[in-house]
């Protein structure tokens, strides 16, 4: 009898070499148990931000939430949003597969238009996994993270904060594009092995890439002329 007491990267290799002596009925059990085990320990948020940066009470706000989970697929099949006074409740809801490759993911959630005010949007992510009929279930938390918000009155612009500097991936258009509210700004792009994707000075607008990767995940650094710096991550799929 083989006992499975936890799962994490390093048991994999042990883990394999199990699977290659337990009978089918059981390997397939023992997958399935895997499989609705694993969701705890497999998805993270890289990165929440909202579009618009500066909203006011007459745009509609989306959240936008970069994941990556340690198996894959990992198909969005549900999302929601609830506003609860201040606090705007976001659930995303995601199903994993049970390949073993990191699976990004960029989630859009929008929650409309909301008065004039400050927000606390807390943004959870819920993993399940695809039963033996194919449907996904035992969606567990697989990780929270809040973001404040500040929507301005439309009648009151001076009210408004400047908008800070930020890289956004446009899927339908497959094109990064450099977003804020300064005049120019020093961007360097790297992909996860540190080779420089792309440097240069430009205003906001299009970042002229003529090497954009079919998927992945992008690290960006940027300093503006008036002195703001950031640095972050961007999913490509």
């Amino acid at each position: 009898m083989v006992f499975i007491t936890f799962w994490n990267e390093n048991c994999q290799g042990l883990a394999l070499n199990l699977l290659t002596h337990i009978p089918m009925k059981k390997l397939l059990l023992l997958l399935f148990l895997l499989a609705n085990l694993s969701p705890i320990f497999s998805q993270s948020i890289q990165n929440l931000s909202l579009i618009p940066a500066n909203p006011t009470d007459q745009d509609t706000v989306k959240v936008v939430a970069d994941l990556a989970f340690t198996s894959g697929g990992c198909d969005l099949v549900g999302s929601g949003s609830a506003l609860n006074g201040s606090a705007i409740e976001v659930v995303a809801k995601h199903c994993t597969g049970m390949l073993a490759v990191i699976c990004y993911a960029s989630d859009t959630i929008s929650l409309g238009v909301l008065p004039a005010g400050n927000y606390s949007v807390n943004f959870n992510a819920e993993v399940g996994t695809y039963d033996v009929n194919g449907n996904c279930t035992g969606f567990v938390t697989g990780a929270q993270q809040s973001i404040s918000l500040t929507v301005g009155s439309s009648t009151g612009v001076g009210q408004l904060t400047i908008a800070a500097p930020a890289i956004r991936y446009l899927s339908d258009k497959k094109k990064l594009i450099l977003t804020g509210n300064f005049f120019d700004a020093d961007l360097r792009i790297m992909d996860i092995t540190g080779r420089i994707l792309y440097k240069g000075q430009l205003p906001p607008g299009e970042v002229p890439m003529t090497q954009l990767p079919q998927s992945g995940l992008l690290i960006f650094t940027l300093k503006t002329t008036d002195g703001k710096e950031k640095s972050g991550r961007v999913v490509i799929q």
